[in-house]
């Protein structure tokens, strides 16, 4: 499965946004009326849902309106649900009114042309509508939804099926290091830099101070943007590349607050991992989640738990090890750990003989990319 977002031209926001008011006025509608039923004890699906309202809806929408009914039936209930509770009513005006949602069943919307669409009678034309070429008909693609950004820009976002072919991975094994000054450090060396909001920062301050609060959005968008196509890149060249992918469990709720809470934020390592576990599905790699507990203090070529800790500790950025003298780039080390704990490949603890060494160093395959120092392959 795969969302193609399109930009929709300007010249049709006046109709998406009337279709906009209708949607939020039916979602309202149909979330009352399953409410009362839950109160009754008595909980619907979304087919009871979308036949329970077939009386009021044609009375008070036209049929062009009510082939979108089915698709909220199906978000309220299923959303009911999974979130166990009521759901917001969805605003048309005030100044907390809901952006722009309307979703559609395959047939609402048919190619009209090789580069044009009809969306309820109405022709709808996209920008990079080359994209479209690749689709024959309506058939080519499921239940989708027009959506509208902050800024007020209405995007069609198709949902399609569509495989994709990441090919047989070069590489066995690979440990990912998720920190601050880097967003995500391998065990190879490899890293990922997020300050695309930093980037910005002054220019953002500058708008919001003069009261530009639209230009400041579309700065804003920019870095989104820019912050998903990298994590894309990388994310998917990792699901190429490995088999297996060890992620540490790191969590900067400690940052909440502070010069260092705008770079926990930026770094948006929740999308990192996201983006690997839905990839990783797609691809049949082995995603998971590690502690990382010590990783950070143990030497990956001994194990000794000499390196920097606590928060006082983060700005040691290369350090030596005490025991072996083993020299590490910080974020690199831990990475490596991350990788043979997922492996189960621990690192021997301080104090483990150079026999015992040599055996845990031998378990681990030269496809991993990196092993234990080399300097005790001889002990």
């Amino acid at each position: 499965m795969k969302v193609i977002k399109l930009k929709v031209k300007p010249s049709h926001y006046q109709f998406l946004n009337r279709a906009a008011v209708e949607t939020n006025i039916a979602w309202n509608q149909l979330n009352e009326i399953y409410n009362q039923q839950v109160k009754e004890q008595k909980y619907l699906s979304h087919f009871d849902l979308n036949k329970f309202s077939t009386g009021w809806a044609k009375a008070h929408f036209n049929d062009s309106m009510q082939m979108t009914f089915s698709c909220l039936a199906r978000e309220i209930t299923s959303r009911s649900k999974q979130f166990k509770k009521r759901l917001r009513d969805r605003k048309n005006f005030g100044s907390h009114k809901s952006l722009g949602w309307i979703p559609f069943t395959a047939d609402c919307l048919r190619k009209n042309g090789e580069t044009g669409l009809k969306f309820k009678g109405h022709s709808i034309r996209v920008f990079e509508s080359s994209k479209l070429l690749e689709f024959k008909s309506h058939k080519d693609w499921k239940d989708s939804c027009f959506a509208q950004d902050s800024i007020g820009d209405w995007f069609l976002c198709l949902v399609v099926d569509q495989k994709n072919d990441y090919g047989i991975p070069k590489n066995n094994a690979v440990g990912l290091d998720i920190g601050l000054k880097t967003t995500v450090t391998t065990s190879n060396g490899d890293s990922l830099v997020s300050d695309f909001y930093r980037t910005e920062e002054q220019k953002i301050a500058q708008l919001q101070k003069r009261g530009h609060k639209k230009q400041a959005k579309r700065l804003h968008r920019k870095v989104k943007r820019r912050r998903s196509h990298a994590f894309h890149n990388f994310t998917t060249n990792l699901i190429k590349n490995y088999k297996e992918i060890y992620i540490g469990d790191v969590e900067f709720n400690f940052l909440k607050s502070g010069t260092k809470a705008k770079s926990a934020y930026d770094n948006a390592s929740s999308m990192i991992k996201s983006m690997l576990a839905y990839k990783g599905q797609q691809a049949i790699r082995h995603v998971k989640i590690i502690n990382e507990a010590y990783t950070t203090q143990a030497c990956s070529a001994c194990g000794c738990l000499s390196g920097p800790t606590g928060r006082t500790g983060l700005v040691v950025r290369n350090w030596q090890c005490e025991d072996c003298g083993a020299s590490h780039d910080r974020d690199v080390n831990a990475a490596i750990n991350i990788c043979h704990f997922g492996m189960k490949h621990h690192p021997p603890s301080a104090g483990t003989s150079h026999s015992e060494l040599r055996v845990v160093r031998s378990a681990i395959p030269a496809s991993t990319g990196h092993g234990f120092n080399s300097q005790f392959s001889q002990a």
